[in-house]
């Protein structure tokens, strides 16, 4: 049953790491008339067959900075995300700063674990800052807003996309599923600095 609350969705925010699945995700959300942003990255990865998708500065008006350090963390994007729909002073404030809201977020992290097998110091360069704050954002507003944090849960959301099917209980366990995720990301990265606390070597000599 869907929630009196849930509209169709009509924007999506992607940014990814791990870009497995992306052609079917982004076909199945034009499909269905999902405007598409996306981070440099994942703009350049899907634009050959995603012509019409924007780049996330057309969001933010301001381009990445600190070497894409910076590129999400934005009110124009987490206002978009946590905006929620059934409160009216919510929907006068983005009406206020020219804000639409986000419908759809699909975020896959840097490597975290991985950069850290290969490198014998801290690879705080692959320490996932602004990936993280999206699937939160939209995990904490999953009423409104839809999360994916795996290429695995393409298939199932593209599926329920095309019928129609979005309902509680799926972007629930959706926003589980990103808590989760992040929970374990955070638990490898405090493992890690754990683990050169007890090291003799410095673990800022060096990024990747």
């Amino acid at each position: 049953m869907e929630t009196k609350n849930f509209s169709p969705p009509t924007r999506a925010l992607i940014s990814l790491s791990d870009k497995a699945g992306l052609e079917a995700l982004v076909g199945s959300l034009v499909a269905a008339g999902v405007s598409i942003f996306a981070t440099t990255g994942t703009l350049s990865a899907l634009s050959p067959w995603c012509p019409s998708a924007k780049d996330v500065s057309t969001l933010t008006n301001f381009a990445p900075i600190l070497e894409g350090r910076v590129k999400t963390l934005h009110p124009a994007v987490f206002g978009a995300i946590l905006a929620r729909r059934d409160e009216k002073r919510d929907r006068d404030e983005l009406a206020q700063h020219a804000i639409e809201p986000i419908d759809i977020v699909v975020v896959t992290l840097y490597p975290f674990e991985r950069a850290a097998m290969h490198s014998e110091t801290l690879p705080v360069e692959s320490i996932d800052i602004g990936g993280v704050s999206l699937l939160r954002a939209a995990a904490k507003n999953h009423q409104h807003c839809i999360v994916l944090s795996a290429p695995a849960q393409y298939p199932e959301f593209c599926h329920r996309l095309k019928t129609q099917r979005l309902d509680d209980n799926y972007r629930f366990m959706l926003a589980g599923a990103a808590f989760a995720h992040t929970s374990r990301y955070d638990a490898a990265i405090a493992a890690q600095f754990e683990r050169f606390q007890e090291s003799t070597t410095p673990p800022f000599a060096a990024t990747l």
